[in-house]
Formats: structure tokens, sequence, C-alpha cells
């Protein structure tokens, strides 16, 4: 997860190591590549999403500028194929003897998620634009507001027996009958109409109820979770997902635990980190070597403060 050139010069580039291991098995993480004229920039999540073309399609259609997300998704994407590439590569040394180098570059494993998006324009010459949380054989499907201080749910409609279900959840059995909305063909044309019929209905319910209503149907739906619905929520209470501290720096706290759990095997506990200078005395004589009547000078003097 270098820049190129860095372990080379560390003296631990691919020539060195192979000296140690013929069969070592080598996996490059730089953001644009190991080669190529732009490979020594300096990369960062944000700017490869950018750099990917991701930024410009997370977006709403005809937003001023590009937003994107705060995620870093090149990041998370290059930590998932990271993993699967070395299990592929150590498949592979068990048939041949032989190890490989590994050259995957961030930005490429942000692109590779965007095929459709590159095959649009390669393919059919035709620049994709964001489309927001529109798609393309659903409606609606979007991210409507509901009652409450910004809240929100997110719903998904896309056949006609889902559009007739939908319809008379919400009260509304006409809007089925309307030629104006029939199949998807028509919904289409109209999508911006269906959203605020959709939102009326939404914002005359919590998101909770919203999502029993349709899920109970059979209809995807679901719940704009934040922070403190995060915290209440049932299913990760049920789980125990939640560690508790009452006693930390800042007061009582929870904090999560590993999302994975393993059948027959117990998580170790969780601890808070050491506070500011709690291991001070244990580094100095048990790492450094001095003696405690050393540390307790430095004490008086302010040494350590």
């Amino acid at each position: 997860n270098f820049r190129p050139g860095v372990l080379t010069r560390l003296g631990l580039g691919e020539e060195e190591l192979r000296q140690v291991n013929p069969g070592i098995i080598i996996l490059r993480l730089p953001g644009l590549g190991e080669k190529g004229p732009k490979s020594w920039y300096g990369t960062w999540g944000f700017n490869l999403t950018a750099y990917s073309g991701m930024t410009y399609l997370w977006n709403h259609p005809d937003q001023p500028r590009p937003i994107g997300s705060q995620g870093v998704y090149p990041d998370h994407l290059s930590f998932i194929m990271a993993p699967t590439l070395l299990v592929a590569a150590l498949l592979r040394r068990r048939v041949t003897q032989k190890g490989v180098t590994i050259d995957l570059a961030q930005a490429e494993a942000a692109a590779y998620a965007l095929g459709v998006s590159y095959l649009e324009m390669s393919v059919n010459g035709k620049d994709p634009e964001p489309r927001g949380n529109h798609h393309p054989t659903a409606f609606p499907h979007g991210c409507y507001r509901c009652q409450g201080d910004d809240r929100w749910c997110v719903l998904s409609i896309t056949t006609d027996e889902e559009w007739q279900k939908f319809c008379r959840i919400m009260g509304r059995e006409e809007l089925s009958a309307s030629p104006k909305f029939a199949g998807q063909e028509g919904r289409s044309k109209h999508v911006s109409e269906l959203d605020q019929i959709v939102e009326e209905w939404t914002q005359g319910r919590s998101p909770e109820e919203v999502m029993k209503k349709l899920q109970e149907e059979g209809l995807a739906a679901g719940v704009v979770e934040n922070g403190a619905d995060l915290i209440a929520d049932p299913q990760l209470r049920h789980r125990n997902y939640f560690e508790h501290f009452p006693v930390s720096s800042f007061g009582p706290m929870e904090v999560p635990r590993s999302a994975l759990q393993f059948g027959g095997m117990s998580d170790d506990p969780l601890a808070l980190p050491s506070k500011l200078g709690q291991d001070t005395d244990a580094i100095l004589e048990d790492l450094l070597g001095y003696d405690e009547e050393t540390i307790q000078e430095w004490k008086k003097e302010g040494v350590l403060d």
C-alpha cells in the first residue's frame, strides 16, 4: 500500500525478497498501479473515488457540482479483492510451486465496479449521467421523506403486481388503473410525478411504519437509520453488538464489537484504550530498563508530566 518504488528503496523489492524465498507471493496496492505516467502520484481514498468516475456518478441528476459519498470505496473494494487474489495465488503455488507478484491498482478496483458505465461510453458512445436514486427498471425507486425531523425511508417497486399492491397500501387504488402509470414504461415517463405522490404518503408516516407495511406485502422497503436508531436497534441489541463501558474519559459509553461471530468461540473482552500516561511506568521500567528510583525522581521533577 505504498507508492511504487518505496519497498525497493527499503531493500524489500521483489528481487531481494525472491532471493530469500522464491515462492513468495507479493501483492502491491498502489493507488494507480506500478507502471504508467501517473503511477508515481500520491493518492487517497477520496481522490481515487473521483479519479475512477465514481464521485461524478454518485449524484442526483442536474446537480450543479459533484458531491459523491463520504465513503472511500476504492479502499473497501481493493481490500476485498486483495485477499481473494492472495487465496488464488496460494492455490496456484500449490500446483506450480511458483510465487507471483500481483499489481492491484486501487483506482482500477473502483473502476471495475463501474463496468456498465464504462461500457455505455465505449460501446454506445453515450457519456453516463448521474441518476440519483432512480433505477432503470424500478418505478418508484428512491429515498422518501417521512414523518419526523430528517426521517427517511427507501422503497423499490419493480413489477405491475408490486405496483398494484403498493397502490392498495397507500389507499390509492385508482392509480393502479390509471393509463398514465400503466406498466414500467408509463411509470418511467412520469417518475417525477410518481415520486411526489409517494412522498405525500410517506410524509404522514414514520419510516418504520412504511417499512412494516410494505415488507408485510413482500415489497422492498427499509428505514434510513441514523446513529440513534442503530444504538437502539432491536436486531443489534439481540445480537449483543454493543459493549457497555460504565466508566470512560467521556462518561458511560457503548462501543460496537467485531461483526464476526464464530460458532463455538467467544470474543476476547473489549477494552478501552489506555488513558494518557497510564502505561508510562511500565514502558520505562519493563521495556527501557529504568529503575523505580529514577522514575520517581523524574516524576518529582515534572519530567513525565
